[in-house]
């Protein structure tokens, strides 16, 4: 039993996993937010740049030499969550402004005819 070897530790960063971990966070949050949209537009407000801080924060650290596998985790979801809720929310704020203008630009032509 004693000649097994241990997995041996990799010295890590605590500061750079740190800013890993808060990617991640955003990511999973921003994602939360984004699937809830159907309720408030305020989600999607509030998802959209919680998503580009994730995948900013995410980039920051896989940019870093000195990455150890536990922060690349962190760091590549934290990426990819806050792609896809800065997307999604992009997406829905994009269709409710084609709606804004669509209805009034409709309003505008029928109080225009009224006149």
């Amino acid at each position: 039993m004693d000649d097994v070897a241990k997995p041996a530790e990799q010295p890590f960063d605590q500061a750079l996993r740190d800013k890993a971990r808060n990617s991640w966070t955003f990511g999973i949050a921003a994602v939360i937010l984004a699937m809830l949209a159907c309720g408030s537009y305020i989600t999607v407000l509030i998802a959209l740049p919680l998503g580009i801080m994730a995948t900013s924060n995410a980039r920051a650290v896989l940019a870093s030499p000195d990455l150890d596998g536990v922060s690349e985790v962190y760091a590549r979801t934290g990426q990819i969550t806050g792609l896809a809720a800065a997307l999604w929310s992009g997406l829905v704020l994009l269709l409710l402004l084609a709606f804004i203008v669509l209805y009034g630009g409709m309003f505008a032509m029928v109080f225009a005819a009224n006149l």
